[in-house]
């Protein structure tokens, strides 16, 4: 798979609180790219946003900009990036989301403060790449067992 150039990622739009608050994190942290944006569609044409995605280890997930689930989230591990998930939503409350989506158990780490990266994106670095192929087979199966629970329900 794609040379993963970077530790952490992450290009997109500014616009509420958490946001904010991971732009303020951002630049400290070491060998990332950070790409802010003024709004939805404002950044990088999606090939350039993909492959500087692919190119990163570490992709932080903020909430989106009107609800805690945000295409980055999934589109991050489709290209072999870790996701660290949001559990405070653009309304700054805290939320469950994820485990309430897929259980208690998910192979992925999410934080409800982002200067916790500081600490996460180093502990993620010394497990890398076994930590993501584990995130990545998990999605595998969340993907599989939804299509069977759909064909279950046609077929019915």
């Amino acid at each position: 798979y794609k040379k993963k150039e970077y530790d952490v990622y992450f290009g997109g739009q500014i616009t509420h609180q958490r946001r904010v608050e991971l732009s303020h994190v951002m630049p400290t942290l070491n060998n990332s790219l950070y790409g802010p944006t003024k709004g939805f569609s404002q950044g990088d044409k999606p090939k350039d946003y993909y492959a500087k995605l692919a190119s990163a280890k570490i992709a932080p997930c903020p909430s989106g900009a009107a609800v805690i689930d945000t295409f980055r989230f999934f589109e991050s591990i489709e290209l072999l990036t870790l996701p660290v998930a949001d559990t405070i939503n653009p309304k700054g409350i805290q939320t469950d989301f994820y485990k309430n989506m897929f259980g208690v158990n998910v192979p992925f780490n999410y934080v409800s403060n982002w200067n916790e990266l500081n600490k996460l994106v180093p502990k993620l670095l010394d497990q890398y790449p076994n930590n993501m192929h584990q995130v990545v087979c998990w999605w595998i199966k969340q993907k599989r067992d939804l299509g069977i629970k759909i064909m279950g329900q046609i077929n019915a």
